[in-house]
């Protein structure tokens, strides 16, 4: 019999237990949802995201009014929707994430996980010429910063 849950990642943080888990919703055919679990309260999960989505995508518009080229800093990557909505838009020139869990933002290398969508739209939006000082990159190209709860992309072009 196939699980309907699996623990991703488990870390115990200053703040409590953090879990990323996948799961399947029976309801939904099965559909793979991804969730952000803090001390046994959900922080969020991949099944609703609309307000993320526009969250970004308001800001941009509205700010594009104004500037052609954007520096979009967003605090908290979550599952990283709103990173992945902003930089859906030609305006944005580069996009940085910065987040109160190091553990969450460095998610992004555990295989098979909602992540690897955002590393891949980052990938496509990065180059690796010097962005910040003291980063190193990672394989997929996307550049980390020297501090865990940082992460940068600037965009190609």
């Amino acid at each position: 019999m196939e699980r309907m849950f699996e623990e991703l990642d488990y870390q115990q943080t200053d703040r409590g237990e953090l879990i990323l888990r996948r799961r399947k919703v029976p309801m939904l055919q099965d559909k793979v949802v991804y969730e952000v679990i803090l001390n046994g309260e959900f922080l969020m999960s991949s099944l609703f995201h609309a307000a993320e989505d526009a969250l970004a995508h308001l800001a941009i518009e509205r700010l594009a009014q104004r500037r052609s080229r954007l520096h979009v800093l967003v605090g908290g990557l979550g599952l990283g929707h709103t990173a992945a909505s902003a930089l859906e838009h030609p305006e944005v020139a580069s996009l940085e994430v910065i987040d109160i869990f190091p553990e969450l933002i460095d998610w992004r290398r555990i295989p098979r996980t909602v992540y690897l969508a955002l590393v891949e739209v980052l990938a496509e939006a990065t180059h690796d010429a010097k962005a910040v000082a003291n980063e190193t990159a990672d394989p997929t190209g996307v550049r980390t910063a020297a501090h865990p709860c940082h992460y940068f992309a600037p965009r190609c072009g």
